[in-house]
């Protein structure tokens, strides 16, 4: 049994998500959402640390991270339709999300044009990371262990959707079974690289969604901000 698969198990598939859940709890107690820029800089940096765990991980294994794939019409087929599934049960609730919960829901997502093109990056990143990160080696590393594809996707996706705690744990259960269908689209391809694709742009329209309800009523409804006290 390789020490670089155990290290990484650990640190992906345990230590990730017991910080999330620790944020998650800080939270619930009362504690600030970090401020956007802080978050999303926090997430690109571990994005940076998870590639570079999984490209050292993958490697130790004597194994190509980019291997060459024959993508074809039915490949692109089926990352067009998980796509299409994805956005026609998502859309209805992000738009609910932000009208009834705006201050929640904004916490990290666009508020404005100009916030886009670092939204764009960290879907970029999240999709090239974290489907190698899980649906490439945690998966690989768990269904070689266990010889059980839906163990290891479900642990996989366990993982994924618990590391996603602190945008709340509805998300997190919507984050698992969206992470349970994506392993799915990864067999049926035979290659990470639709579900990267699929991953990042369904991240970018989801800011571009959010970016479209806050212009069209969501910012109306935030609570005004707390007048100052008086002075004494």
């Amino acid at each position: 049994m390789s020490y670089a698969a155990i290290y990484y198990v650990f640190f992906i598939g345990v230590l990730i998500p017991a910080l999330s859940i620790r944020s998650a709890i800080k939270l619930k107690a009362g504690a600030p959402f970090p401020r956007k820029i802080v978050y999303r800089i926090s997430t690109l940096t571990m994005h940076g640390l998870m590639f570079l765990s999984a490209f050292v991980t993958w490697r130790s294994f004597g194994l190509p991270m980019f291997p060459p794939a024959s993508i074809g019409l039915k490949e692109a087929g089926y990352g067009l339709g998980t796509l299409i599934f994805f956005l026609a049960v998502m859309v209805p609730m992000w738009r609910k999300k932000a009208m009834l919960n705006p201050s929640g829901a904004y916490r990290s997502m666009p508020q404005t044009t100009g916030e886009m093109g670092v939204w764009a990056a960290i879907s970029l990143s999240a999709g090239f990371v974290e489907e190698i990160t899980y649906r490439g080696v945690l998966f690989g590393i768990l269904d070689y262990w266990l010889h059980n594809w839906w163990a290891a996707a479900i642990l996989c996706a366990a993982s994924f959707g618990i590391g996603h705690a602190i945008q709340g744990w509805k998300s997190g259960a919507i984050v698992f079974v969206i992470s349970v269908v994506m392993q799915g689209l990864v067999y049926v391809t035979g290659t990470l690289y639709v579900a990267m694709v699929v991953h990042a742009v369904y991240d970018f329209i989801a800011g571009a969604v959010y970016l479209y309800y806050w212009n069209h009523g969501a910012k109306d409804r935030m609570p005004a901000a707390p007048s100052p006290a008086p002075p004494v």
